[in-house]
């Protein structure tokens, strides 16, 4: 299982802007509407097979053979069964959002092992953090 709490200097800003102009909206408001952009971002890397440092590595030869002899051989990295995206949701409470891979095999696909390459999928990126502080923006008005 990975945790990742959404956080940011900027978005720090953000939200003691909004906690003093609009004490009406909740912090739990806030922070799920946080969890959802975010764990949209953490989707699009599923899509984009992207992480912070670029591309993910490609399957081994090995995998690949692997993965055509089963009529699979186009399917995306990190997708075989979907099993791992299915894990990746969003949560929040008063003090946080965050999003959570509730996979086994989460933690050693987004930071690698001996035998598999680091393929991370759970960060937020700047466009991600942007949709989130943009939403914010919104509700302050500005």
């Amino acid at each position: 299982m990975i945790k990742i709490n959404i956080e940011r200097d900027s978005l720090r800003s953000t939200l003691r802007m909004l906690d003093k102009a609009t004490p009406r909206f909740s912090r739990s408001d806030v922070n799920k509407l946080i969890a959802t952009a975010g764990h949209a971002n953490v989707m699009k890397h599923f899509s984009d097979e992207r992480g912070p440092d670029g591309k993910w590595k490609s399957w081994s030869s090995e995998y690949a053979e692997r993965m055509n002899a089963k009529g699979k051989g186009g399917n995306k990295i990190l997708q075989d069964t979907g099993n791992l995206r299915q894990t990746v949701k969003p949560g929040h409470s008063d003090s946080e959002a965050y999003i959570l891979a509730d996979s086994e095999y989460a933690a050693a696909h987004n930071f690698g092992t001996s035998k598999l390459p680091k393929r991370e999928f759970m960060f937020i990126d700047d466009d991600g953090f942007e949709k989130i502080e943009n939403g914010i923006l919104k509700i302050l008005g500005v």
